[in-house]
């Protein structure tokens, strides 16, 4: 079985300390060269990650240099000079300049010595301008470089020099005593115009690090020193991508850092008995959704069975399955801890994690879990941690003695103290509103079909290996692609019922975690990191991984959100991105398909929450203005009322199934007069009553007739070439706080396709454009019709999987923006063509007929 395969441990020196990159940084400040050196040169001997090997390599000059090893600090000049990193090459070259001439002059005059402690020691080099510093690609800055104090005011980089630094009584929190330079104090991002440094070139990727992002320089550590670093490489195929960056003006990305509260006051309690309420109707729907699953499943393998000759049906498919399926359900509830243990260590490397080990990562975490159990009389909960880059948290058990609370390796080492701490009182949240079992229980069920869909696939890759005969071959991969693309669909409707549940539940559950901290800018930085770092390993892994997916309903913030949003984050301020999300009239009916509520509406809550402790936000969230006193009327946005919002762009977006809302009405009225004319004897009218179910499916179908047949021109206009936008235009589409998929906007998108290969990726379940402006999700449908998506044909998006390739279609602005693919050409002169106007008329033709003729059966 295919499984997650562990980073590789961390190599200890020849001291036996583990080398540390931020460790290193933190000595190499505090003067501590020595110690800066021994973990510096460790780090070089073992670090692959190419950003922060040159750290670690600048790092080493300036210690070399500052305790007399000249040749050594030359040396390693050198080979930085011919890096392919233009700012790196930039300043190794002045550094080297500048130090053979100084020892020169020290072999030619004895009585001269070298300063090593002399902290003016490089300032004969030019520091480098704000553009340079902003194109740096390893995000290190030169001790020598760092502006001094009288400059700090203008300095557009953010960097603040060490002699600015905040004391180590007010780092106390810091493991290390390393502050980051994204964690520096800075002026508010708008406050000072910065120039967009041109794109440097696109270095060589290292064979052991794939890139993260190949569309950002730097992007700023997500917590302390590298740890939140993205690697820009080429894919190193021959279909590599080199678009350039979106110039978007006055802007470079930095972390305000705003603070804590330390004395707070509650925030009000939410209504708890909400969530209760939820969890019953999920229960319900859950319920009612598996066992017309399987009632349909065995239905339809009677129906085969009694049409094949020498065979009986199974008379135990025509029972009511109901009791069964309820034992089922409460055996899972029972075993969900183990069971879901049992998965995460099998196929995705799970391990225990130690409270000591957590120490080290976030003191803060480790305090709060204790502080909290305590508190509330909890057994301390099982902790875990998943070997994969991509920032994740997740929890599940049936009772707070069970839970677990389970991190990534990434969000460890991309999140700061704080973050940290925020993310594991959010988990903490969902054992104290108790929809930690329910939700253990829902992904349990989807993980059935999900294992089949993608263990399918791998069986099918393996297959096509081993067996020679391409008939056999041909059979067996067509019976593996039926199957994935079967489980698939059945984990799409397994998903459904667990939606509500899983979207209203982190609104309590950062709720929780805001009032158990006092942190809640910490919580809004955690949950943006942890969409960036979704998005760069999405990138890095150029594909989404099954973990991501399949566990999408427990993690913090949704997989499809994040990469869009995470994407576009070093290109362009995220706050307009977030306006849509926090603004929009219409989006909670907009998510209804999503299992995570919009990001920009949690983040403004915890916003909200920062301003009511009078704290400095994170995020520069405009205040919705007020209504009028007696206005019963929420505040709006600014946003929105520049871009007001009609009925009719609702009415017409939901137009199908508001037609199938007015096909049930009618149903329920020609009931009624069925009814009344039974009740009269009235034969001419009596038979509805007799023929209502007919009658009731053929309004239905009409009704979903009429109304996709009344938005299908607004929602699939013309392609013409006057009206295509590019890439270009991503941010000002993403940031359109009014707009809705209705609103379609025609445009060509260039870029690498990134997804899955092979049949996991048939019905287009994974497929992603990586354009200069950010990542866009791609809808397929394939030009045969929904069961041409499983017909063996050439060529298909997945066959152009990591190539350059060229999109056209239709973008849609909703809870997750995406585009509807007409054509996905590449450069060979390949192009794949999609289906989605022709086959929304045909569907809307097919409801019409089969409806009429219904209409008419009953009428006889």
């Amino acid at each position: 079985m295919t499984s997650i395969p562990e980073p590789p441990p961390s190599s200890a020196g020849a001291s036996g300390v583990t080398p540390s990159l931020e460790t290193g940084l933190a000595a190499l400040k505090q003067g501590d060269y020595s110690a800066a050196i021994t973990h510096l040169e460790g780090i070089c001997e073992i670090e692959l990650h190419e950003p922060s090997l040159l750290r670690a390599q600048m790092g080493l000059v300036v210690a070399y240099e500052r305790t007399g090893k000249a040749e050594k600090a030359i040396a390693l000049c050198q080979t930085l000079s011919k890096s392919e990193k233009s700012q790196v090459k930039q300043w190794a070259t002045r550094t080297l300049t500048d130090l053979q001439a100084r020892f020169s002059q020290k072999k030619s005059a004895p009585a001269q010595t070298l300063q090593p402690s002399n902290p003016t020691a490089f300032q004969s080099s030019p520091a480098p301008t704000s553009s340079e510093a902003g194109a740096n690609p390893t995000g290190f800055v030169p001790l020598d470089n760092l502006p001094n104090s009288s400059k700090a005011a203008a300095n557009p980089t953010g960097f603040v020099p060490l002699d600015n630094l905040p004391p180590a009584s007010e780092a106390a929190a810091n493991s290390t005593g390393f502050v980051p330079l994204d964690n520096l104090p800075v002026k508010p991002r708008q406050s000072v115009p910065k120039a967009v440094p041109p794109p440097p070139p696109l270095p060589s990727r290292r064979s052991a690090n794939p890139p993260a992002l190949p569309n950002q320089e730097a992007q700023p550590s997500a917590g302390e020193g590298s740890k939140g670093e993205r690697e820009q490489g080429k894919a190193g195929e021959s279909e590599s991508l080199s678009t350039p960056q979106p110039q978007i003006q006055n802007y470079q990305p930095s972390w305000r850092n705003a603070g804590r509260a330390q004395n707070w006051k509650p925030l009000r309690t939410p209504k708890q008995w909400r969530l209760w309420l939820l969890q019953g109707a999920t229960v319900f729907l859950m319920l009612a959704v598996i066992r017309a699953v399987v009632h349909f499943a065995m239905s339809t393998i009677n129906d085969i069975i009694v049409k094949l000759p020498f065979m009986s049906p199974i008379q135990a498919f025509y029972y009511d399955q109901t009791q069964s399926i309820l034992m089922i359900l409460l055996a899972l509830l029972i075993l969900s801890p183990w069971l879901l243990d049992g998965l995460l260590e099998l196929f995705y490397g799970q391990k225990p994690l130690s409270v000591k080990t957590l120490e080290t990562h976030s003191p803060e975490a480790a305090k709060m879990l204790k502080r909290v159990c305590w508190k509330k009389k909890w057994p301390w909960p099982t902790l875990k941690v998943l070997p994969i880059n991509a920032p994740v948290a997740l929890s599940y058990g049936n009772l707070p003695r069970t839970a677990r609370i389970v991190v990534s390796q990434g969000l460890l080492d991309q999140l700061a103290d704080d973050e940290i701490a925020a993310i594991y009182a959010g988990e903490l949240g969902h054992i104290a509103n108790w929809d930690l079992a329910l939700m253990s229980v829902a992904v349990l069920v989807v993980q059935i079909p999900y294992l089949i869909y993608w263990q399918a696939a791998d069986w099918e890759e393996r297959g096509q290996r081993l067996i020679q005969s391409p008939f056999l071959s041909s059979v067996f991969g067509g019976t593996m692609a039926v199957v994935s693309s079967l489980a698939y669909g059945i984990y799409w409707v397994f998903r459904w019922p667990a939606f509500w549940l899983s979207r209203q539940r982190l609104y309590y559950s950062d709720r929780v975690a805001t009032q158990t901290t006092g942190n809640p800018n910490g919580l809004t930085r955690a949950l943006l990191k942890i969409a960036i770092g979704i998005a760069g390993d999405v990138g890095k892994q150029r594909s989404t991984s099954y973990l991501l997916e399949g566990f999408d309903l427990l993690i913090p913030v949704g997989c499809r959100q994040a990469i869009t949003l995470g994407s576009c984050y070093p290109l362009t301020p995220i706050e307009p991105l977030l306006e849509w999300d926090r603004s929009n009239p219409y989006r909670q009916w907009l998510t209804i398909n999503t299992a995570h509520p919009p990001l920009g509406d949690r983040l403004n809550i915890l916003a909200l929450c920062a301003r009511f402790w009078k704290l400095e936000t994170e995020l520069d969230l405009p205040v919705p203005e007020p209504a009028g006193k007696k206005s019963k009327k929420k505040p709006v946005s600014p946003a929105i009322q520049n871009s007001p919002l009609k009925t009719q762009d609702l009415l017409l977006q939901g137009a199908p199934y508001f037609g199938v809302l007015i096909g049930l009405i009618f149903g329920a009225v020609f009931w009624l007069i069925g009814w009344v004319g039974v009740q009269m004897r009235i034969p001419e009218i009596s038979w509805v009553l007799r023929d209502h179910q007919w009658l009731l499916t053929g309004l239905v179908l009409t009704g979903f007739c009429l109304g996709t047949v009344m938005r299908i021109n607004s929602f699939f206009p013309d392609i013409k070439p006057a009206n295509l936008s590019n890439e270009s235009s991503l941010p000002a589409l993403l940031a359109n706080p009014a707009a809705l998929p209705l609103d379609s906007q025609p445009v060509r998108l260039e870029g690498k396709l990134l997804g899955r290969k092979g049949i996991g990726n048939w019905l287009g379940q994974d497929l992603i454009l990586q354009t200069s402006a950010g990542f866009v999700k791609l809808h397929y449908l394939s030009k045969f019709g929904p069961i041409g998506n499983l017909w063996p044909h050439s060529p298909r998006p997945s066959d152009f999987v990591n190539k350059q390739v060229i999109a056209t279609g239709w973008f849609r602005r909703g809870a997750t923006p995406w585009l509807d693919l007409e054509t996905l050409s590449t450069s060979a002169g390949q192009t794949s063509h999609s289906g989605h106007p022709i086959w929304s008329t045909i569907l809307a033709g097919v409801a019409a007929l089969w409806g009429a003729y219904l209409i008419s059966r009953g009428g006889l």
